[in-house]
């Protein structure tokens, strides 16, 4: 039997923790209050190993992340240019990790467990031509930065100031990589 909690247990922790929580500000409230919005935006996987507010040592509000499977950014472009224009970022940060799952598997590997899954569906599976493997670490941070900074509806001022990185899981410690 696993010891990881079920949903279930998880909506009993969040009534408990409901009666002690501190409510949090509107965005209205924040920028009429003066409070500072958060200027750096960091993109990463969603690896619970790599947690950017534990490693870069933030508090709640100081960054903006973002999270996803290996923490490639081409899907999240959309919601990046969005977010810029709520909050105005002033760097952005693509941090993926060591021993990421992404290194698991190959493209092949996935699109033919997937049509093992649902062989009805198949073709379906042939359209998707990544699903965001990684085999170099440091190549896929460069990638990720390329297409952030060749997003041509990108701020300008905000291109030069995407920056690239590894966290190492074992160390804590992140390595710039240079685009």
């Amino acid at each position: 039997m696993s010891n990881q909690p079920t949903i279930n247990e998880l909506l009993e922790r969040n009534k408990e923790l409901a009666k002690t929580y501190t409510p949090k500000p509107t965005i209205a409230e924040i920028k009429s209050e003066g409070h500072p919005l958060p200027k750096v935006l960091v993109v990463t996987c969603g690896d619970p190993r790599c947690v950017p507010e534990q490693f870069l040592g933030a508090t709640a509000g100081e960054i903006a992340v973002f999270r996803n499977v290996c923490g490639h950014v081409a899907a999240e472009i959309p919601f990046i240019l969005y977010m810029d224009l709520i909050l105005h970022f002033d760097e952005v940060m693509v941090v993926h990790h060591t021993d990421c799952g992404a290194f698991q598997f190959d493209d092949a590997t996935v699109r033919k467990v997937l049509k093992v899954r649902a062989p009805e569906h198949a073709a379906k599976v042939d359209e998707y031509t990544e699903f965001g493997v990684i085999t170099d670490l440091d190549q896929s941070i460069k990638e990720d930065i390329a297409a952030l900074k060749s997003s041509p509806l990108m701020r300008k001022e905000l291109v030069s100031e995407i920056r690239g990185f590894a966290f190492d899981i074992k160390t804590g410690l992140l390595r710039e990589v240079e685009a």
